[in-house]
C-alpha cells in the first residue's frame, strides 16, 4: 500500500495484514476519505496532541506546585541537621524523589546515578548558618521551586 502526500508529494510504503487494511477500509467508508487522508489526518492528530498524550501516558512529568515545595523546604529545614553531607531532589521512574544525607550515616545512592539532579547543599547549609545574609523560608520556596521545575522541564524537553 503507498500512501502520497498531496503537499510534499513524498511517497510513503507501508505493509498492513488483512486485519489491519480491512479495518482502515471500513473506517474510511465510515468517514468517507480515502485512506491516504485518514492516515495524515491521524498523523496530524497525534502530532498536534503528543504534548498531552504523553503527560496523560504518564511519560512526561508535571512541574512540582509551590505547596509541595513548601512542604519539602519545610521537611528539610525541620530536621535541625546541621552536619548535612549533601541533600537535593532527582529524578527516578518519571518521579520526583528528594535524598537528605547526613555526615557518618548511610547514604541514598540513587541520586548518583540520576541524570537529572538538583543539589540544594548549600541552601540548607546557609540557612542553618550564623551569617547575617541567611537565606528565610521563602527565598528557599522560591530557590527550591525554581531548580526543581528547571530540572522537570529539562527532563521533559529531552523526551520529547
Amino acid at each position: 500500500m503507498k500512501f502520497v502526500d498531496s503537499n510534499k508529494n513524498r511517497m510513503v510504503q507501508c505493509r498492513l495484514n488483512d486485519e489491519q487494511y480491512n479495518c482502515l477500509k471500513e473506517i474510511c467508508k465510515n468517514k468517507n476519505y480515502t485512506m491516504s487522508k485518514l492516515l495524515l489526518k491521524s498523523l496530524d492528530y497525534y502530532i498536534n496532541n503528543s504534548q498531552d498524550l504523553k503527560f496523560k501516558e504518564g511519560i512526561l512529568m508535571n512541574k512540582i506546585t509551590k505547596k509541595q515545595v513548601k512542604q519539602y523546604v519545610r521537611d528539610f529545614v525541620d530536621s535541625k541537621e546541621v552536619n548535612i553531607y549533601n541533600c537535593g531532589f532527582y529524578i527516578y521512574n518519571n518521579e520526583l524523589k528528594s535524598f537528605f544525607n547526613i555526615v557518618g550515616h548511610a547514604h541514598d545512592s540513587l541520586y548518583s546515578d540520576a541524570t537529572y539532579v538538583v543539589y540544594v547543599t548549600d541552601l540548607i547549609k546557609d540557612y542553618f548558618s550564623n551569617q547575617d545574609l541567611k537565606f528565610t523560608l521563602s527565598d528557599l520556596d522560591s530557590i527550591f521551586y525554581d531548580r526543581i521545575n528547571d530540572m522537570i522541564e529539562e527532563f521533559n524537553e529531552d523526551l520529547c
